[in-house]
């Protein structure tokens, strides 16, 4: 049984696939859905490429409504910005979005896919 985006699923099988992230690496990241390639079929154990040519891992996927205190405080911890200074941020580096749901990827660096 596998598990992507909180849905088990015995039926079919997921596999492991390349994202490219429009973020350099970190162990944790907070990016719109739009800045990372096949987002909507991003799951644990996927592998990413970074913004900087950093090969990862991704080791925990969360999602997050950009619109609450959770998304705030996790925006301020990881870049000393709002929520809402963070979206702005994106906007203006042209990455165009439609939702307010952003994603949590915990990564792990590795050498190679």
């Amino acid at each position: 049984m596998t598990e992507c985006n909180g849905i088990k699923n015995s039926v079919f099988s997921h596999e492991s696939k390349i994202h490219v992230v429009s973020h350099n690496f970190s162990d944790r990241i907070l990016v719109p859905y739009m800045a990372i390639t096949n987002s909507w079929d991003i799951c644990k154990g996927d592998f990413c490429e970074m913004q900087d040519g950093t090969k990862a891992e991704i080791i925990g996927v969360e999602n997050l409504h950009m619109a609450t205190a959770e998304a705030n405080k996790i925006s301020y911890e990881m870049y000393k910005l709002s929520a809402w200074a963070l979206m702005n941020q994106w906007y203006i580096r042209g990455v165009k979005f439609d939702s307010a749901c952003f994603v949590v990827l915990t990564l792990k660096k590795i050498e190679t896919i």
